[in-house]
Order: structure tokens, then sequence, then C-alpha cells
């Protein structure tokens, strides 16, 4: 939800997907991956123009892992912020 409130808050345009498989464990406890991807997204960082490019198209934003495939998204979303907020802060000091 954050990485979402923040996208929107942030004048992004985005669109991420999401691959959701099991990794190991036992069938009574799975071990949950979560791979998140994006397309191109544009940021605006206050009023200042240009608007930054933080993702390249493909790439992968993060991965998280959980004992359900909600936990698993919920890690990979809050590691996906972190590298974009990490990419934005690159792209404004270049």
């Amino acid at each position: 939800m954050q990485l979402n409130n923040w996208l929107q808050a942030h004048g992004g345009t985005h669109r991420l997907a999401w691959n959701n498989y099991i990794a190991g464990g036992p069938s009574h406890r799975p071990n949950w991956c979560s791979d998140c991807f994006g397309t191109a997204t544009f940021v605006r960082c206050g009023n200042r123009r240009p608007d930054y490019p933080v993702i390249v198209d493909g790439s992968l934003l993060g991965q998280g892992h959980g004992p359900s495939k909600a936990d698993a998204q919920e890690d990979a979303a809050g590691k996906t912020l972190a590298n974009l907020l990490s990419s934005l802060e690159t792209a404004t000091h270049s």
C-alpha cells in the first residue's frame, strides 16, 4: 500500500507486475517468494522538471519472501519502494 501511495503522491505513472511462486518448504508451510517488475516510470521531484526516470522497462525492482503470498508481496513492495527512493536520490544528484 505504501508503494502505491508514494507513486500516486509523486505523480508517478506506473505499472507493476508480480511474479509469485513457492520456493520451497513443506506443503503445509511453503516459503513464498514475490518478484516485483516495473515498466518505465517517471516521478516528479517537487515542482522541478524534468521528471526523473526511476525504473527501466522490465527491471526487477524488489524481491520478497514470506509464509504467505501476501506477506511475500508486502516484503517485495517495501524493498521496491526503498529501491525507487534510492534511484530517485541518485537521479536528482547526478
